[in-house]
């Protein structure tokens, strides 16, 4: 294909002039359009550079395919861009399925200090038996925007074996974390039967490292065979103050997002459950201080039937129980010596990278992906500083953050986009500079992932590299290609980019005096 590229040999042309020897003229020439012109100039020029701003996306509905194994999932996904996702209406029921956990993402795009940011909402369904199914139009509110969604047709054929993980996304996502069940509880008080409800707080795991991560649930259980029928009381007016008890200090937190009370089917031992999820959310101690929930207790309203009316309606008497939760006590170990303990984080991390080329030139850049994702802290999920290389420039790199919650589960992925350009010959590898460290909570011991990628480079010495991974640099405001998502290699780079963009914000400006001086 025969590219045209006289669009941007003109705007070059446009950009020369102003920059390289010819500015004056080109003001002048602006500056001598009478009034209807220069209006009409302005109004182009903003035209051109402001849509990508004045442009307000609205919250999505998509569906995953409609023809599905047994032993495969279907699914509704909620997104929107820029600002925080609230629903406040559940998804819809699909006959023949049975409606699982909510995985909930949010990332980030660091585009060279411009952020993007995306939140979606993901339900999950299982079906039950092969056959047919149908999922009417249904509507869901989004951030106050009722958002209609259309009828899709399923169609479920016999299970395949060959689908190991159909939840996976990638290499990364078979990270090896337990999914813990809510536990029985340790003590079941005189004052009340076992066929009563109870409110329960449940953790993950009740001995954990500094940084590692837990997860809290807190929730009200009903056994199946509870005949009452049971209401939350006033739950808006009670939950602000549990929550200030059920939140352990010195603690980052990350939070599920439930914005209305989950239901779920549990057991506990052979007994069944009605589990009310009022929240949940995963901490990351501070520090090495021993946690403790305190006890929480919840009013609700629970109605008996007393006998029938004369009338014969029911005869209801109304009550307000308050149920009570136990004290929680979490260990929390300090992690060994090491001269990055204060910084490395904790967890579970895997590690993918690629790189456009391995067998380049020096002087020649390349793209290079370094992609960590695991189950600590989100905040502290970054690469090491490393010294600079002499024989490697590296230059800032484009920066993708994910976080996705799902069941018990909260991970993190961060993907860093360099550029890198070898300036001396020979065998050159990226494991002496991209590398991750963390305390391996599995392993328990302190663990590093790095590169296995070594540069094959020819060509001769270009000397000592400048610039790093860890300095500024004009690279990146001149390279085109660095937000592209494919891993092509980087041949060309606009040169005019950055002054582009000051030449027009210098003409807005100075067009908008203008203005105001001939009125």
């Amino acid at each position: 294909m025969v590219k045209d590229n006289s669009i941007s040999d003109k705007k070059n042309n446009f950009v020369e002039q102003i920059f390289l020897g010819k500015k004056k003229s080109v003001f002048h020439e602006i500056l001598s359009l009478n009034h209807d012109k220069l209006a009409f100039f302005l109004i182009l020029l903003i035209g051109i550079r402001l849509p990508a701003f004045a442009q307000k996306l609205s919250p999505t509905i998509n569906f995953s395919k409609n023809t599905l194994a047994l032993n495969e999932r279907f699914y509704i996904t909620l997104t929107t861009y820029n600002e925080e996702l609230k629903t406040s209406t559940a998804f819809p029921e699909i006959p023949g399925f049975l409606k699982k956990k909510v995985k909930k993402t949010s990332s980030v795009e660091d585009n060279l200090g411009e952020l993007t940011s995306t939140y979606s909402s993901i339900q999950e369904y299982a079906p039950m038996r092969e056959g047919r199914y149908t999922l009417p139009t249904f509507t869901i509110t989004i951030n106050s925007q009722v958002i209609k969604g259309k009828t899709i047709n399923i169609t479920v054929g016999p299970a395949n074996n060959q689908i190991v993980n159909p939840d996976a996304e990638d290499e990364l996502d078979n990270i090896e974390v337990e999914e813990p069940s809510i536990p029985e509880p340790d003590f079941i008080p005189d004052t009340r039967s076992k066929e009563s409800p109870f409110l329960n707080v449940s953790v993950s795991n009740k001995s954990v490292f500094r940084g590692q991560g837990f997860t809290l649930r807190f929730s009200l259980l009903v056994p199946n065979n509870f005949v009452d029928d049971i209401q939350f009381y006033e739950l808006d007016a009670q939950i602000n103050e549990l929550l200030k008890k059920l939140r352990p200090a010195n603690c980052w937190e990350q939070d599920f997002g439930l914005e209305q009370v989950m239901e779920y089917k549990t057991k506990i031992g052979r007994k069944r459950y009605t589990e009310y999820r009022i929240y949940q959310g995963t901490f990351y101690p501070l520090n090495a201080q021993k946690i403790t929930i305190p006890a929480l207790a919840l009013k609700m309203l629970v109605q008996k039937e007393r006998g029938r009316t004369t009338s014969g309606l029911p005869l209801l008497v109304t009550s307000y129980p308050v149920y009570n939760s136990e004290t929680i006590e979490i260990e929390v170990k300090e992690l060994p010596n090491h001269p990055l303990r204060e910084v490395v984080p904790s967890g579970v991390y895997r590690m993918k990278e690629q790189i456009s080329k391995n067998n380049i030139k020096t002087g020649q850049a390349v793209k290079y992906y370094f992609t960590v994702k695991g189950t600590g802290n989100p905040s502290a999920l970054r690469l090491q500083e490393t010294p600079p290389n002499s024989s490697i420039e590296v230059f800032p790199p484009y920066v993708l953050q994910k976080i996705s919650n799902s069941g018990v589960l909260v991970v993190a992925s961060k993907e860093f986009r360099y550029q890198i350009m070898p300036r001396e010959p020979g065998k050159q590898p990226l494991g002496n500079i991209f590398q991750f460290i963390f305390f391996n909570t599995k392993k328990e011991k302190y663990d590093t992932l790095k590169s296995n990628i070594v540069l094959l480079c020819t060509g001769k010495s270009l000397g000592a590299a400048t610039t790093s991974k860890n300095k500024e640099s004009s690279f990146y405001d001149w390279a085109s290609e660095s937000v592209s998502n494919s891993l092509n290699e980087n041949h060309t780079i606009d040169s005019y980019k950055l002054y582009l963009n000051i030449g027009l914000a210098l003409l807005f400006v100075a067009g908008i005096g203008v203005i105001f001086w001939k009125v």
